[in-house]
């Protein structure tokens, strides 16, 4: 009897994509400069937005993390929340704001309530996928 073995062709843009994607996750674990930093947020949220457009993630949660890397007013509201979440020192003050040293910033940071509201989801996201990605670093 003589049997076929059947090879199903596979896409060679497939294959660009899934190599895209491995040096994507690459590029997420050697991010060289701590995430608490505005250098290593930035490149951080850099790579998962190409992760994300990679994977098809919805585009309007890719959009919200755009203005981190555009606005620096943003990225330091965000930068706090990091912070905030990871336990490093803050403030609470009369306004029921939080107040934050961030690297780079010249005064601390002031996060209102609703940009706290606003972002902490997306902090909590972030830190839950660069944890996968990069291990325990």
């Amino acid at each position: 009897m003589n049997e076929m073995l059947l090879i199903r062709r596979w896409p060679l843009e497939s294959w660009s994509r899934l190599r895209e994607l491995l040096q994507v996750i690459a590029d997420l674990q050697d991010v060289d400069a701590p995430l608490t930093s505005p250098e290593g947020l930035g490149r951080a949220v850099e790579l998962v937005l190409r992760l994300g457009e990679l994977l098809g993630l919805d585009a309007a949660w890719l959009d919200r993390l755009r203005p981190i890397l555009t606005d620096e007013g943003v990225l330091n509201i965000v930068l706090a929340v990091w912070q905030f979440v990871l336990g490093s020192r803050h403030e609470f003050d009369s306004s029921e704001t939080i107040r934050c040293r961030v690297a780079g910033a010249e005064t601390p940071v002031v996060v209102t309530q609703q940009a706290l509201a606003d972002w902490l989801p997306i902090v909590v996201q972030l830190i839950a996928l660069l944890r996968i990605v990069r291990g325990s670093r």
